[in-house]
């Protein structure tokens, strides 16, 4: 049976390229922050908003920020400089059967919390408070918050971590140190910039 797939060029991330990468991250997401700050200093009536401590609106322009410095990082080091392709870095198409396992996976994960939650009453931990600052969100804020907490941000997290960082760690160690050290760094990174 022949293979469908193209041959990918035998190219292994280095670690200077995750450096690199890591480097080109920050200064961007730097600049983008000067950018934001510069704005709310022109436009004062937008100040609170765009740095209140919890709601939906800096939810969200932190999932952007951090969508746009990251695809930026990575096609500027890796897709520019390395000449890599995205499939290379890890980036393919999905198939319809792996978003339905990952889309029933989801709900698999997700129905016994929901189920206990209705046999033992609501948890202490209030979602909404925490993502919408304690403001009843509209359907239009909503479909936003998941579509940029849920998908975009998970999307540039996981090219981070798996297309750059795994891929460069599983080109010097095996799955066994790889895979725990990257899902280790994976919950630092949310510890530090998402504390309870």
């Amino acid at each position: 049976m022949p293979d469908d797939h193209p041959k990918l060029r035998p190219y292994t991330i280095s670690g200077g390229d995750v450096l690199h990468v890591t480097f080109v991250m920050v200064a961007a997401g730097i600049v983008l922050i000067m950018g934001l700050t510069y704005l709310s200093l022109e436009f004062p009536s937008y100040d609170s908003a765009l740095f209140e401590e919890t709601g939906v609106f800096t939810n969200n322009v932190a999932s952007v920020l951090e969508f746009v410095t990251i695809i930026f990082a990575v096609h500027y080091v890796l897709i520019r400089q390395r000449q890599m392709t995205w499939p290379e870095i890890g980036v393919t198409m999905a198939v319809p059967k792996v978003l339905t396992i990952g889309i029933l996976g989801g709900v698999a994960i997700a129905l016994p919390f929901f189920l206990v939650e209705q046999l033992l009453g609501p948890f202490e931990f209030d979602m909404a408070e925490e993502l919408f600052g304690g403001v009843k969100p509209s359907i239009l804020t909503l479909c936003a918050t998941i579509l940029l907490l849920g998908i975009v941000s998970a999307f540039s997290e996981e090219l981070f971590f798996r297309g750059v960082i795994y891929s460069w760690m599983r080109s010097r160690w095996s799955a066994g140190i790889s895979v725990p050290l990257n899902a280790g760094l994976f919950g630092l990174f949310h510890a530090f910039f998402y504390p309870p």
